[in-house]
């Protein structure tokens, strides 16, 4: 996926409204997208996810952070 469909894509994912998701950005890498997850029990969980080249599937190759809220 070129670089700029990427950043739209982030973007679209980022206005709509999905249940338990609280923000999706870009990370500071190329292809890492962090979303913000909030249970409806527990801490709120941010996921670090990053897009590899030649994949049709975004892997979570990061890890899990608690936030502190």
């Amino acid at each position: 996926m070129p670089r700029k469909q990427f950043i739209a894509d982030v973007q679209v994912a980022a206005e709509n409204s999905i249940r338990g998701i609280t923000s999706v950005t870009r990370g500071d890498d190329d292809g890492e997208v962090i979303a913000s997850f909030v249970p409806p029990t527990g801490a709120p969980i941010e996921v670090s996810l990053l897009a590899q080249p030649g994949n049709s599937l975004i892997l979570v190759l990061l890890h899990l952070h608690l936030l502190n809220l």
